[in-house]
């Protein structure tokens, strides 16, 4: 984990500067809601399940507008925010886009309640985002995850003074801490004020000799520590579920530590297929099996085995899918109701047939077809090959994809394909 702060704002997550709004007026506060297709009541994961959904048809890469996808990213960023969500749900859009101009870092929260702004408000350092790799298994079962990170914490031995001498004070005394100097200079009759990084401390604020800086943290004030987060899986969580842990990133002495936030990342499955609270699973049955039945023995995401027969006297056609119900995912947040299990078929056809297998299924399944009349005096004849996907033609004015731009439009053009093979 890098240590990493909000540098020039109080709070984790807002914008730059980010200060007071105007006073209330009547301001529409549904338009990002209405923009995500949620109601204003919709929780974090309503709206980030409708975020998602929005992104697979409205994508400019699948053919959506890019001004219609800048809204929906502007509606989801603010509202996947708690913080921004709730100056939104407060003062609207402008109320977002004045808070972009605002004064103190931490007014915004001050203004809120009411107050007058706290200008000794703590920063915090920034929150942390990391991905936990599970398993369908442990989604559908629910269970402990534990994940090790690496994080700075203020030293226990300088108390994040940095030196020797906790009560020391290393306050840099040309910049009173504050990293910066201010700059006045005259130009004729005009005074011009600005700010310089301190050269005594170099921007740091404070200023400890080199025999003087503590011995464990080197005078850096903060040591790198490991912990173990315990995450516990919500049974059908969805793909992207986020676990936020408060005041488990850095710490920096003046600052509030940020969060940890683990995201979780289903890894794909060998058997099932994962479609919400629905599950997939497909197999191969023999052509016999398809005409005459068969039983299928599944051993679930639990581990028990579950028995899955065919009615007696059907038929599985090719392509066809069948329903087992409520044998597929918990519901996330309601684990005691369950999806649907989809069985897919492929069946497998003999590669060849000899004269008496032949003769047996012509005596099940006699001839429907009538015989083909003068068949000596049919000319053209042809014989099947297999199948190539480099000989199709794709385009009107034949061949592929590639064969078509190195052609030009100055005259016409010989097909792609392969003509009929003729016995």
């Amino acid at each position: 984990m890098d240590f990493l702060f909000d540098d020039d704002f109080g709070f984790s997550g807002f914008p730059h500067g980010f200060g007071k709004p105007k006073p209330k007026k009547d301001v529409d506060t549904t338009k990002y809601y209405k923009v995500l297709g949620v109601e204003k009541t919709a929780s974090q994961d309503d709206i980030r399940r409708a975020y998602r959904k929005l992104v697979k048809t409205k994508h400019p890469d699948k053919g959506g507008s890019q001004k219609e996808f800048q809204e929906i990213q502007v509606a989801y960023d603010t509202l996947s925010d708690e913080n921004k969500r709730k100056v939104y749900d407060e003062y609207g859009e402008e109320g977002i886009k004045e808070g972009m101009d605002g004064e103190e870092p931490g007014d915004i929260f001050d203004f809120l309640r009411g107050g007058r702004g706290n200008k000794n408000v703590k920063k915090k350092t920034k929150s942390v985002l990391q991905q936990m790799e599970v398993s369908l298994e442990d989604i559908y079962k629910g269970k402990e995850k534990y994940l090790e990170i690496n994080r700075y914490r203020i030293c226990k031995k300088c108390h994040g003074n940095g030196s020797k001498d906790p009560n020391a004070n290393t306050k840099c005394t040309g910049c009173n801490g504050r990293g910066v100097k201010l700059v006045v200079q005259r130009r004729g009759n005009t005074i011009l004020q600005s700010q310089q990084m301190c050269p005594d401390c170099r921007g740091e604020g404070f200023v400890i000799k080199n025999e003087d800086r503590c011995n464990v943290c080197k005078g850096n004030k903060v040591n790198k520590e490991s912990k173990t987060i315990k995450v516990l899986l919500d049974k059908g969580a969805p793909d992207g579920k986020r676990y936020t842990f408060e005041g488990e990133s850095d710490e920096m002495p003046g600052y509030e530590p940020g969060d940890v936030i683990i995201e979780i990342k289903i890894k794909k499955h060998n058997l099932f297929q994962r479609t919400g609270a629905d599950l997939t699973y497909t197999t191969d049955i023999s052509l016999l099996e398809a005409l005459t039945g068969f039983e299928l023995l599944i051993t679930h995401l639990d581990g028990r085995k579950v028995l899955i027969k065919s009615k007696k006297g059907e038929i599985i056609k090719p392509g066809v899918m069948k329903t087992v119900k409520e044998c597929g995912m918990p519901f996330y947040d309601h684990p005691t109701k369950f999806g649907n299990l989809y069985i897919k078929f492929n069946i497998i056809f003999p590669k060849s047939l000899k004269d008496n297998q032949k003769h047996a299924l012509q005596q099940l399944f006699p001839k429907i077809v009538m015989p083909i009349k003068d068949i000596n005096s049919i000319k053209e004849k042809y014989n099947m090959t297999e199948y190539k996907e480099s000989e199709t033609n794709k385009y009107a004015t034949g061949g592929n994809k590639e064969e078509e731009e190195e052609n030009d439009d100055d005259g016409p053009r010989q097909g792609g394909g392969v003509r009929c093979e003729n016995q």
